[in-house]
């Protein structure tokens, strides 16, 4: 093949290995020659001498790139279970801190001089995009990135995730389901990926179920959070992040028993109802993909990047116990709803006034109403 041509052997070799060392012209007449004679690879061979290689050569090094300083820091967990990944497949990954590493103009020439043979990117604020997309040399996986980078990207299957939540939540007999989905600020691709999932969600709820607009203010909620379940009443929150419910509780509420709680990024050492994203598997699959594109040669930027999406797993939790009242609920105007209790006592919500954590109740039998939470009793009331 070499001799047809008109290449060495080794010049021949990095070519069919998509080698960043052979020029895109040689390539193509290798590639022409390979096709004249017939030429195939035969993979089982192929991965033979691949892991020939790493054993003659020991670890082949991997970086890993984030940029920990500033308001974003997503990624971090994902480094300790691609590692374990990588040195089980033979790769030695080493963690490349953006905002401490002195070379960064000359980042691409110093990985090439340095010998690694892939790069994973972990969290990586937008200023560093120009950066990245200057990479020719090597194969690229963003692990758990919702950025819009052209490079291949393993992250979780946030639109499967959030329904997924939604409906355990109904399944426990909730019909007042608000979704504090926030967004980072800037936003990012799963800020709208999470907003729009709410959405479709409440919509496929039905007619039973009331239609809460979701809550789609900053990060930490803070008095967006309190007007807002002060307004619509949920009986349950689905929410971005674990610390909202510190949120719920600092506006007065008592979780479960006057809101109940889920997570959409659950954090596996807290008793919370909700989904683990599954950082292990989403760092495994990184690596394994990353151990493919080194395996075929391919570098640069992809004419079609790959997004493999990783499932999330529901856990239960005591936030968000099965609902024991039955109650028939009717959307009212503004968000509320009026709710008749089976039995002797009809019972309706009514709306607090701004600025009360409580939530009041009042029976049919009485002109008194009940503050849950607080034990006080208030005489008036406009039932709704």
């Amino acid at each position: 093949m070499a001799r047809a041509a008109g290449v060495g052997r080794t010049t021949a070799q990095r070519a069919l290995s998509n080698s960043p060392r052979c020029a895109a012209q040689t390539r193509r007449k290798v590639l022409q020659a390979a096709r004249r004679l017939g030429y195939k690879p035969q993979p089982v061979f192929a991965a033979m001498g691949a892991r020939s290689r790493k054993r003659l050569m020991g670890d082949l090094p991997l970086a890993y790139l984030e940029a920990t300083d500033g308001p974003r820091r997503a990624g971090g967990a994902y480094f300790e279970p691609a590692r374990v990944r990588a040195a089980a497949l033979g790769y030695q990954l080493d963690r490349i801190d953006l905002d401490r590493w002195g070379a960064v103009a000359r980042l691409w020439d110093v990985l090439y001089a340095r010998g690694y043979a892939g790069v994973l990117v972990g969290g990586v604020r937008e200023e560093w995009h120009p950066l990245l997309l200057e990479n020719t040399r090597f194969p690229v996986v963003c692990c758990g990135r919702v950025d819009p980078l052209p490079f291949h990207t393993v992250r979780p299957a946030i639109l499967n995730g959030v329904r997924k939540a939604f409906q355990e939540i109904a399944r426990r007999g909730y019909r007042r389901i608000g979704a504090a989905v926030l967004r980072h600020d800037p936003p990012v691709a799963d800020d709208f990926s999470r907003l729009a999932a709410a959405l479709a969600c409440l919509r496929e709820l039905g007619s039973l179920h009331a239609r809460i607009p979701p809550l789609d203010s900053g990060l930490a909620g803070g008095a967006d959070l309190r007007r807002w379940l002060t307004e619509y009443q949920p009986d349950a929150v689905l929410a971005f992040h674990d610390g909202i419910l510190s949120g719920i509780v600092e506006a007065g509420y008592r979780v479960p028993t006057e809101i109940a709680f889920a997570s959409l990024h659950r954090d596996p050492d807290r008793r919370i109802a909700g989904l683990d994203q599954n950082h292990a598997a989403i760092a495994g699959a990184a690596v394994n993909l990353m151990d493919q594109l080194i395996r075929h040669g391919d570098a640069g930027i992809p004419r079609t990047p790959l997004t493999l999406l990783v499932e999330s797993t529901w856990f239960d939790g005591p936030t968000l116990p099965r609902k024991r009242s039955r109650r028939a609920l009717s959307p009212g105007p503004g968000g509320t709803v009026s709710t008749s209790a089976t039995g002797s006592r009809a019972v309706s919500r009514v709306r607090r006034p701004a600025g009360n954590p409580t939530v009041a109740l009042m029976s049919d039998s009485s002109a008194t109403s009940r503050s849950v939470g607080t034990g006080r009793a208030r005489s008036g009331g406009k039932a709704r």
